[in-house]
């Protein structure tokens, strides 16, 4: 079982690996990270996550990766952000 965190939620390349994850029953929580207010996209899961974040901002990556992906025992980050 893993716990994802996927940044460039957003992208269509994103969009598209979140899908996927959230059909793989591996796959115990999808934390999406993107720059935008909200996710796009029509994802409905109980096993997903969206946190608004510029990583360009060294605060804000300290508290994404001491936050939220510590809470949910974050194990890999795709990063596909620009």
């Amino acid at each position: 079982m893993k716990a994802i965190l996927v940044t460039g939620a957003n992208t269509a390349i994103g969009q598209e690996l979140i899908d996927r994850l959230l059909k793989d029953a591996r796959v115990t929580h999808v934390l999406a990270v993107s720059g935008e207010a909200e996710l796009d996209g029509e994802h409905s899961s109980p096993r997903l996550s969206y946190l608004q974040a510029d990583l360009t901002r060294a605060r804000q990556v300290h508290d994404l990766l001491f936050g939220p992906a510590r809470d949910l025992n974050i194990e890999v980050v795709v990063h596909l952000g620009q």
